[in-house]
């Protein structure tokens, strides 16, 4: 006797709008990541703002006077960090491959396959010339980036007013505060952390007389923002051109990154980035491979940023259903 499966109307109406959802939400998925990275920058300004206004600054000129000082300061990354990168790709990649070709032809050359290795670079550099490329060709969608990051700025108060009316509650009990300063304070921990780090890693490669130290210090900087493999990704392409200066040199390069990275754990995290992201290291890799598979290279540097958001929703959920939680999950 066959048993007869009855589905409610209302399980069908619920599963399609779901889906229909999710449809949204993936084809506009670009648009949705570009208001996103607004936010951060929004959140990560929003301080300077009240501070310029606490001073009897006008709100609107406080704005001004902030965003002109982002606008100034990625100027100052682009031709200072950017720029001398693409000028210097070349010969850097030039560079790492004949001192890959210079390993090959000792001991370790039975051990390594040199074609391989030289593919690799060769399409990491043609994937990392693509992504500066790529910053010139969306050059309009960074000045999306700075409207939108703009407007949240002028219209702050409209905007509290809003979410405070759509929930319900006071803005600093709502979770788009919680988000704002979890994101606010993370951005700018990481800024000040990597400023502090590329400079470190500027003078010791200079000290070591390691070409292309000021390339080498931007990627170090840049990579901060990536957790648990920037280090690595950071210190791979300074210990590989230091083989082209002499092996000694090589040990003294990677003893001093790991000195920096000592110093980074045990100093600069501690007291500048401190407890701002509250996350689970392994959540940290799986957000990294997750996010980075999903929307590229970007992705990887937005995974932290997307998962404070994800667990922040998911803690609000769970405090207010947690009458309604097993004893296990309310711990």
């Amino acid at each position: 006797m066959t048993k007869k499966i009855e589905i409610a109307p209302k399980t069908i109406i619920l599963t399609l709008a779901l889906i229909s959802i999710a449809a949204i939400i993936f084809i506009v998925r670009d648009l949705i990541l570009l208001f996103f990275v607004s936010y951060i920058f929004f959140a990560s300004l929003s301080p300077l703002v009240r501070r310029l206004t606490k001073r009897k600054i006008p709100h609107l000129l406080a704005v001004g006077l902030v965003v002109l000082g982002l606008i100034l300061f990625l100027a100052l990354f682009l031709f200072v960090g950017i720029l001398p990168i693409v000028a210097q790709l070349r010969d850097f990649i030039d560079s790492l491959i004949a001192v890959i070709n210079q390993i090959s032809q000792t001991t370790l050359g039975d051990f390594i396959n040199v074609s391989l290795i030289e593919r690799e670079i060769r399409g990491l550099a043609s994937g990392l010339f693509g992504l500066i490329v790529g910053f010139f060709q969306n050059l309009l969608l960074i000045f999306t980036v700075i409207v939108f990051t703009v407007y949240l700025l002028a219209e702050r108060g409209r905007y509290e007013r809003f979410i405070s009316f759509l929930v319900g509650q006071p803005w600093e009990k709502t979770i788009f505060a919680r988000i704002e300063s979890r994101l606010g304070s993370w951005v700018r921990a990481e800024v000040l952390a990597g400023v502090v780090v590329g400079f470190l890693y500027f003078i010791a490669l200079t000290v070591l007389g390691i070409p292309f130290a000021p390339s080498l210090a931007v990627l170090g900087a840049i990579f901060e923002f990536v957790p648990i493999f920037g280090p690595f990704l950071a210190a791979a392409p300074a210990v590989l051109l230091a083989l082209a200066v002499s092996p000694s040199r090589t040990l003294m390069v990677a003893l001093a990154y790991l000195i920096i990275q000592e110093i980074e754990g045990h100093l600069i995290v501690p007291l500048v980035v401190g407890g701002t992201i509250g996350l689970d290291p392994l959540l940290v890799i799986l957000s990294v491979v997750f996010f980075g598979r999903l929307f590229g290279f970007g992705g990887v540097f937005l995974a932290v940023p997307i998962t404070v958001v994800i667990q922040i929703v998911f803690e609000e959920i769970i405090s207010r259903n947690k009458h309604k939680l097993p004893s296990w999950l309310k711990s």
